[in-house]
């Protein structure tokens, strides 16, 4: 728990989690037409997992006391 812990954690799944995605559909379908949207979508994709991992390990750390 802890806001930089979770947005850590988030950070390393929802990179690689992009990467999967993103050269799937660039490798399988014509959504894109180089590479540059791809890197672009993986940077955002990647900075909303951030986002969303500092907010839950944020809320699961409020309950907890310092000892």
């Amino acid at each position: 728990t802890g806001m930089v812990k979770g947005a850590k954690v988030a950070g390393i799944l929802g990179f690689l989690y992009s990467i999967s995605i993103d050269l799937g559909l660039y490798g399988t379908s014509t959504r894109f037409i180089s590479l540059s949207p791809v890197f672009v979508n993986i940077i955002a994709n990647t900075i909303m997992w951030i986002i969303a991992g500092a907010i839950v390990g944020w809320v699961m750390g409020l309950g907890k006391k310092e000892a």
